[in-house]
């Protein structure tokens, strides 16, 4: 059996991955106006990350293995932290009073719906008896 993981990375209007820095932080200035442009009136503007994964284990795999994750926070319009990536700045976890930017690497990955995907495609496999522990 012959395992692929990938995850891409953003590609917008064709350029490459390595410009993407600078395009988080425009298209994350266009979020911001557009959240300020909404005015307060509309009250919490919730969201969520989601992720799934889909391990096949053969090109025709008629029972892929499927696991997703859902983080689910608020969007605000005054980015806070410096870490991460893309729209992190602007997501606000309410229970932790941070947003995606504010946490450590570690904390991100337990929390983040990409961490939660992999622990549940991990236990899928667990079920599965295709890995231990």
């Amino acid at each position: 059996m012959r395992w692929v993981a990938r995850q891409g990375c953003t590609r917008r209007a064709g350029r490459p991955c390595r410009e993407g820095a600078r395009d988080d932080a425009a298209n994350n200035r266009r979020v911001a106006e557009q959240l300020r442009a909404l005015g307060p009136e509309r009250g919490v503007r919730t969201g969520h990350y989601y992720c799934v994964l889909v391990l096949m284990r053969a090109a025709d795999d008629p029972q892929p293995i499927i696991a997703d994750g859902v983080w689910r926070g608020e969007f605000i319009d005054v980015p806070r932290g410096e870490g991460g990536f893309g729209y992190d700045p602007h997501f606000l976890l309410p229970e932790l009073g941070r947003t995606a930017a504010q946490l450590s690497a570690e904390r991100k990955n337990r929390l983040s719906h990409r961490g939660l995907a992999m622990r549940a495609l991990v236990a899928r496999l667990r079920d599965f008896g295709l890995v231990r522990g």
